[in-house]
């Protein structure tokens, strides 16, 4: 993939906001191996997020409510804000 001029680094993309990206940005987020909380927007290695479709994370209360909402990537600090609440 050729990347253009104004195009930011991997380093330069992470921990910025989704929203806060350019459409060409959103498109090389997959080569760059990055990916974004569906929560708060962040960009976080695909590798660092919680990945919540998968059947081990169901009994923590929470996390159906934000699968329901489409929600399947989350930060750290989401991630920690569900499993940290009051409920668990």
């Amino acid at each position: 993939m050729e990347e253009s001029r104004n195009m930011r680094s991997r380093k330069e993309l992470i921990y910025l906001n989704i929203k806060d990206l350019t459409e060409e940005e959103i498109e090389s987020l997959s080569d760059l191996e990055l990916n974004s909380c569906d929560k708060c927007g962040e960009i976080e290695s695909t590798y660092k997020l919680n990945w919540i479709d998968s059947e081990e994370f169901w009994d923590i209360k929470g996390i159906i409510t934000e699968l329901e909402k489409g929600n399947v990537a989350l930060c750290d600090d989401c991630y920690n804000k569900i499993v940290d609440s009051p409920e668990n």
